[in-house]
Parts: structure tokens; sequence; C-alpha cells
């Protein structure tokens, strides 16, 4: 599900876009999330690349009526985005996997909050990616503790992420995981304060995931 935004104060269009791919662990599960990568990739083709004719990214163009334009039409162009994409959700699986870097590759140059090593994240000096995760269960076949949630951006040149919620902790949560009584779901919120880079100057908004 994809949605244009506007942001009246600075008149800048965005796309907002939220999923949830196939749960569990596998290489069965690993091939149909990227197919299901492949597929959201698709159904945005209108907003990552500007159709035949059009002028560079960021041009205001808006998000087309139709959606005939596909996933490979926009890798072909090489043109980048029309607008900036905020892409969150529950992909079921960690940074590096496949159907991340399904996602890489695109030439919209999708990055994840993730891959922001210096992104500050409020609340704490001491929090990375390294150590922090999404989810954290207890399950028949043991425990689960991981990132399994993403925010991805597209890499250009209208809106740019300056920092994010800072992830809960084992001392916070308790020793019995997710969902508690104090956090009832079995995901941790993503949230991340972007900024508009425009010619009238820097504007900071925020995206964000809520528990899925």
């Amino acid at each position: 599900m994809y949605a244009k935004l506007h942001d009246i104060a600075e008149n800048q269009d965005l796309v907002v876009c939220t999923t949830h791919l196939k749960a569990k662990e596998g290489e069965v599960e690993n091939v149909c999330r990227v197919r299901q990568v492949k597929q959201l990739l698709t159904a945005l083709g209108p907003v990552l690349a500007p159709p035949a004719g059009a002028g560079a990214a960021g041009s205001g163009n808006g998000v087309p009526e139709s959606n005939s334009s596909n996933g490979s039409q926009a890798a072909s162009s090489g043109l980048g985005t029309v607008l900036p994409v905020v892409l969150t959700g529950d992909f079921n699986t960690t940074p590096g996997s496949p159907p991340c870097l399904e996602l890489m590759a695109h030439p919209a140059g999708f990055q994840s909050i993730w891959d922001i090593a210096r992104l500050p994240a409020n609340g704490t000096s001491e929090s990375t990616p390294s150590t922090e995760f999404s989810t954290w269960k207890f399950r028949s076949k043991g425990e689960s503790k991981r990132i399994i949630d993403h925010l991805w951006f597209s890499n250009g040149h209208l809106m740019a992420p300056v920092s994010r919620w800072r992830m809960l902790n084992d001392e916070e949560i308790g020793p019995n995981g997710l969902p508690s009584s104090q956090y009832p779901s079995d995901h941790i919120a993503l949230r991340t304060e972007f900024e508009w880079r425009t010619e009238s100057g820097v504007a900071a908004k925020e995206c964000k995931n809520g528990d899925s």
C-alpha cells in the first residue's frame, strides 16, 4: 500500500509505502520474500522512474494515475525517483538478506536506517544497528532476537534522515521478551526524522513504522 503525501508548509510531495512480507525463516520463504519485493517495486514503478520524455528526478510530476509502468522499466531508465520514497514494514528478514539486497540494487538507491551507522539514535549514545533488534520472541524452536522491521528511503537529494528512535534493550523489555504487559506487540516501533533539503532551507519531518 502506498500514498502520495503533500507537505503544505514546504510545498513538497513524497510517497510513503508500507508492506508485510512472508513470515518464517527458510530458503523457500526467502525466495517468496524476494518475489514480493519485486512485486512491490513493480507497483511503485511510476514513482521510482519518470515516464519516457519526463524531466529529471524531483521535477514535481507526482504519482501518475496509471500503474502500468513496471520495475524493469524503472531499472533500465537509470533516472532515479520522481518523488522521495519512504518504505516501511515488517520484512521478516534481516539486513543484508536477499530481499534487502534486491531493494539496495534498485536504481532508486534505497538505503535503510540500519545501514547508516552514524545516524543519531535519540536517547542513547551506545546503541548501534549491530546491537539493536526490532523483535525478541521465545518460540517452540527457541529464541529469536533480530532486526526484521525496516525503514527504507530513496537516496535522493530532496530528503535525508537526521535521527531515529533508540530501540528498546533487554533490561527495558524484561527477561521474557516480546510481547509483554508493558509492550503488547512482538515488534518495536521504528521512527525516523527526515529533513527536506530545499533551496528555501531545511525543514524536519518525521516518518514512523508503528508496532506491527
